[in-house]
């Protein structure tokens, strides 16, 4: 599937499976230096100042995803602290959102998107419609896929 980077406006083909972890109304990124500009340069400074600050998680343990794990380490190697599913937001049918990381530095929510769930999308589009503008970044499979392969050496997993 043909797509354009939200950071640099490059085409980039990504599979139709890899496409479906993407949303509508979110940023996606060609590369990891693209997604890495975005979290790094375009953060979103005081937007989520009503949020309660997190308590900083330490190491990998209880992940839901090996793609979540991915993310953090691949993040954590650039000096990026990130908080693991630090609060919930209640949205206005009554179900709630809790988003994988939140980086307190940039102020940004972080999802790592792998498959969605049957109203997965939906969800996150009424989350985005009470969020600030830029507030959260879909981190899809394609992007995952490439930081496990920059970093495969370096990952190790509990079996």
């Amino acid at each position: 599937m043909h797509m354009y980077c939200s950071v640099c406006g490059n085409s980039f083909d990504i599979s139709r499976i890899d496409a479906k972890a993407t949303h509508p109304d979110l940023d996606v990124f060609c590369g990891l230096h693209c997604l890495m500009r975005r979290v790094f340069v375009g953060g979103c400074a005081g937007v989520l100042d009503t949020v309660p600050k997190p308590s900083w998680m330490c190491g990998f343990v209880g992940r839901r995803s090996t793609y979540e794990e991915i993310a953090e380490r691949f993040f954590g190697w650039h000096g990026l602290r990130l908080s693991y599913e630090p609060f919930a937001i209640r949205l206005a049918d009554g179900s709630r959102y809790i988003p994988d990381f939140y980086s307190q530095k940039f102020n940004l929510l972080l999802e790592v998107k792998g498959k969605w769930a049957n109203n997965g999308k939906r969800k996150l589009s009424s989350v985005l419609s009470i969020l600030p503008a830029n507030s959260l970044i879909l981190i899809p499979t394609h992007n995952i896929k490439q930081m496990e392969t920059k970093c495969k050496k370096h990952l190790v997993f509990p079996v």
